[in-house]
C-alpha cells in the first residue's frame, strides 16, 4: 500500500482532554486489493484550536502545520463546514431537522389549535371493571352494625 499525506483533510471533532486543541477523527477509504473493495480507515489527529470554536460533532477542515506546535498537535483547524445543531438545507438554505423545516414547525405551533382539556370525570366513557360491579354497588356485602354479623 502506498502511503500519501494530504495537506487538507476533512474530519469530525471528537472529545479531547488537551487544552487549546481539538481531536479530529479522519475517515479515509482504503482499497483492499484482495477483495477489490474500499473499507473505511479511521485515524485521529490533534489540531490547534486556541479560541475553542469547535464543538464535539462538528465537521471541520484541518490543515497540516509546517512545524509541529507540540509532540501531539500537528494540524490546524482551517474551517468549520457543518456545526452541530445548525443543519441547513443546501438547496433552500433554511434550517431543517431530518424531514421538516424549523420555520414550518414554528408556523404550525402558532396556527394550530390545541384540543381543549376536559375537566372532571366523564362517566359515559368509563369502562366497567368487572361483570359483578353493578351487583356489588347495589347490595353491601357486610354492614357495619355488629347485630348483622353472623358468627
Amino acid at each position: 500500500m502506498a502511503s500519501h499525506s494530504s495537506r487538507i483533510l476533512l474530519g469530525q471533532v471528537v472529545q479531547s482532554k488537551l487544552r487549546d486543541a481539538a481531536k479530529v477523527q479522519i475517515t479515509r477509504l482504503v482499497l483492499d486489493e484482495y477483495v477489490m473493495q474500499y473499507f473505511p480507515n479511521k485515524s485521529k489527529v490533534f489540531s490547534f484550536d486556541p479560541k475553542k470554536v469547535t464543538k464535539v460533532g462538528d465537521i471541520v477542515l484541518v490543515k497540516e502545520l509546517e512545524a509541529k506546535r507540540t509532540a501531539f498537535i500537528t494540524h490546524k483547524i482551517e474551517k468549520i463546514i457543518y456545526s452541530v445543531g445548525n443543519v441547513r438545507d443546501p438547496i433552500t438554505g433554511r434550517r431543517c431537522d431530518s424531514k421538516s423545516y424549523w420555520d414550518e414547525d414554528e408556523r404550525k405551533k402558532l396556527f394550530e389549535k390545541e384540543p381543549e382539556e376536559k375537566t372532571g370525570l366523564d362517566e359515559t366513557f368509563a369502562e366497567k371493571r368487572s361483570v359483578y360491579e353493578d351487583d356489588r354497588m347495589k347490595e353491601p356485602i357486610m354492614s357495619l352494625d355488629r347485630k348483622d354479623w353472623k358468627i
